[in-house]
């Protein structure tokens, strides 16, 4: 489907064999595009969530960073440490975009919306912001290494 021309996806999980069906009225496309609008704001409310639990937890288990300490560090190090933190910081966005893609959708089905087909299910860009934004260790890290080449 190149353009949105109203129609959704039906039938086995709106997968490959499913059939498009158009919207039999005006409202019931008007009803499709405001489950959707509710749809992206749901989504982005849990990975937000998710972000800042998540983003949080991982900064406190790390711990502060403290300029002493990395002063006795080599760069290596230092930067062996930045990228393991990247490393680990992309497998829980990984494993946390899994997760919120199976969070049911309260709307899903009615006016044959499917909550399977919206992006914003797979594009898990608000969560990576904010999880990435209370990376304070990460942070503070980066920026020592960036002063110290």
């Amino acid at each position: 489907m190149a353009a949105y021309s109203g129609a959704v996806m039906t039938g086995a999980g709106a997968g490959a064999g499913a059939a498009i069906v158009p919207p039999k009225t005006l409202g019931e496309d008007i009803a499709r595009r405001a489950i959707k609008i509710v749809d992206i704001g749901y989504v982005t409310v849990i990975y937000f969530f998710f972000a800042f639990a998540l983003g949080v937890s991982l900064d406190r288990a790390i711990g502060p960073f403290d300029p002493a300490v990395a002063d006795k560090k080599t760069t290596g190090r230092l930067a062996a440490e930045c990228i393991a933190h990247i490393w680990l910081c992309g497998v829980v966005v990984y494993f946390t975009r899994n997760v919120v893609e199976r969070v049911p959708f309260p709307l899903d089905g009615v006016a044959g919306f499917v909550h399977g087909k919206v992006k914003e299910l797979t594009n898990a860009a608000v969560f990576t912001f904010v999880f990435m934004y209370y990376q304070k260790n990460l942070r503070d890290k980066l920026i020592y290494l960036g002063g110290s080449w």
